[in-house]
């Protein structure tokens, strides 16, 4: 980095997310900036934590960080879904931070307050999940999401089926899932942050669109995924 970034830098990326390139290593893991000061011309001290409360201090002139933003969408962790979305203004920060990005969980807010009855009963857990009410937090973020957010790998259509017997909903890819429904035993199938299409529970192949418009946008994804034995109406 050239020296106004190096005095930008803590400003910039001070209290947020990146990516950071140990010594030895050759992955980007994520981590938070708890500090970023200017040492001299083109380098930052920083102090870096990992998911896993590994500290780091290193001086830097940028060549171990990717600053790059992590795309946007849905992903899960600890057994729930969220989606990333940016915050809709400008904010000063660029490293992914509350300030500039939020998290969504799509089930709890389509299903509103009946959605920890629902995960109790139909899950049988003693686990709290009342934080699914949640429609939109700037509060969720935290390290461990921020690393399943940059290392995400989706299961495929099939896979996701069969897993709704543990978790109520799991993203295919970034812009497409699948989960139950508390209306109906049929799944649904989710494009962004809306249930796009209804699901045979007993035939997941058969899939009715809510929404006519959207029709072509399941036909190709599951025809470039190779399944043209799902048939769409």
């Amino acid at each position: 980095m050239d020296d106004m970034e190096a005095r930008e830098f803590g400003r910039r990326y001070q209290e947020t997310y990146i990516r950071y390139i140990p010594p030895k290593s050759e992955k980007p893991i994520p981590v938070y900036v708890h500090a970023a000061g200017y040492n001299r011309t083109g380098t930052v001290d920083l102090k870096l934590e990992d998911c896993y409360n590994n500290i780091y201090h290193c001086s830097t002139k940028g060549d171990d960080l990717d600053l790059s933003f992590p795309p946007l969408g849905f992903f899960s962790h600890e057994n729930l879904t969220f989606f990333l979305e940016r915050a809709p203004h400008r904010q000063w920060k660029w490293g992914l931070s509350s300030a500039n990005s939020f998290l969504i969980m799509p089930f709890g807010k389509w299903c509103g307050a009946r959605v920890h009855n629902f995960i109790k009963d139909k899950f049988l857990t003693n686990v709290s999940l009342s934080v699914l009410q949640i429609p939109s937090t700037r509060h969720l973020l935290h390290v461990g999401r921020v690393h399943a957010i940059f290392n995400q790998t989706f299961h495929s259509y099939d896979e996701a089926i069969k897993r709704l017997t543990e978790r109520v909903m799991i993203p295919i890819n970034r812009q497409m899932a699948v989960s139950v429904s508390p209306n109906t035993p049929d799944y649904m199938f989710w494009i962004g942050l809306n249930p796009m299409a209804q699901i045979n529970h007993n035939n997941p192949k058969d899939i009715k669109v809510l929404d006519p418009a959207l029709k072509q946008e399941l036909v190709d994804y599951f025809n470039r995924n190779e399944r043209f034995d799902i048939h769409v109406e």
